[in-house]
């Protein structure tokens, strides 16, 4: 098995660099590993310097400001509010800062954490975690001090990366070389394969549309999957990353860290079309909507979110049943509405 840092992997690669698909957007950051969004900043894993920075990338000309030090090889981030969790990958546990205070100081939130735990997602108020060598998924329930964690899945083959999909949770197995997921809300978790047959052992993924982007991080790629195809295959989108283990969405960009380039760097994506996405059973209306959107078709509450065709989030809440969504302050045009769970309707606003 792997382990987190090989010198001789490092030394193999250390000439590589981003092909031309991409942009730098922030340069001298120390070994970025993770990284994750609050609004437009993107908060960073100095992986080998224990620290994390942030930027704000609708700067001009994005500037790490320090954020936490004294962490022990700090790689993966999750947010839940303007808490900020992190794992310590050396101390193996879970740590958090609040980003708000003056003087962020980490306080533990897991320890003794068995094997090599690395990605890091949050749904609610529970926080999952991958263990690698243990070969399952974990979580902790955060709205209680005293939790202790409860096996989520097990039998995966050695998982690193994780990612939440509404209640879709997507896994990177190692062992197998493909993606599987479970639905949460299932009585009884058992995986099925998204994506095999990868080049690669792969470290993440991440859901743009209909497309899944995979990094294979030891082979120095990023290839994209459309789940939508019948027969979902793999095709390079970038080459020749220097073992590059974060990636992020914001807007249509995909957000990169490359960690023996010291630098974030992104990728435009392409903008969504309405057909990107998976057939659903609710309704919006009226469509097309002057002031208020009615949602109807839905047997509980769910979170939404609202976005541009370029990818925007531009508003969020909680809708129940045939309860209106204010749409006032929405330019004519066309918009999308996701729900928790993961479907996704357009509509058009006068």
């Amino acid at each position: 098995m792997k382990r987190i840092f090989t010198l001789s992997f490092i030394a193999l690669i250390g000439a590589q660099s981003l092909t031309a698909q991409t942009t730098d957007v922030a340069t001298g950051i120390n070994y970025p590993w993770g990284i994750a969004f609050k609004g437009n900043d993107l908060y960073i894993t100095e992986a080998l310097t224990g620290s994390i920075s942030k930027i704000n990338v609708n700067d001009a000309s994005p500037t790490p400001t320090l954020v936490v030090s004294g962490l022990s090889t700090a790689i993966e981030l999750a947010f839940k509010d303007d808490e900020l969790y992190i794992n310590e990958f050396d101390a193996k546990k879970i740590s958090k800062i609040n980003i708000t205070d003056a003087t962020p100081t980490p306080v533990d939130v897991l320890t003794g954490i068995t094997g090599e735990a690395y990605s890091l997602q949050i749904k609610g108020n529970d926080l999952y975690y991958a263990q690698y060598f243990e070969n399952k998924i974990s979580k902790i329930d955060l709205s209680n001090p005293t939790a202790t964690p409860t096996n989520v899945v097990t039998g995966i083959g050695t998982p690193s990366g994780l990612f939440f999909d509404g209640d879709v949770l997507y896994i990177s197995e190692s062992v197998g070389k493909k993606i599987s997921k479970i639905n949460i809300t299932d009585a009884v978790q058992t995986a099925s394969t998204v994506v095999t047959g990868l080049e690669d052992e792969p470290y993440t993924s991440i859901l743009y549309g209909s497309d899944l982007y995979v990094l294979l991080a030891s082979v120095g790629k990023i290839v994209k999957v459309d789940l939508s195809a019948t027969n979902p295959t793999a095709t390079d989108v970038v080459t020749g990353i220097a073992l590059s283990r974060g990636m992020a969405i914001k807007d249509n960009y995909l957000y990169i860290s490359d960690f023996i380039g010291n630098k974030i760097s992104k990728l435009q994506l392409p903008t969504l079309a309405v057909n990107d996405f998976s057939k659903v059973n609710f309704q919006a209306y009226p469509n097309p909507v002057s002031d208020f959107l009615q949602i109807s078709g839905l047997t509980k509450p769910e979170n939404y979110n609202i976005f541009n065709i370029s990818g925007m989030q531009l508003s969020k809440g909680v809708i129940d049943n045939n309860q209106k969504i204010n749409t006032e302050n929405l330019k004519s045009g066309l918009y999308l509405i996701k729900l928790e769970n993961g479907q996704t309707i357009k509509f058009i606003k006068k």
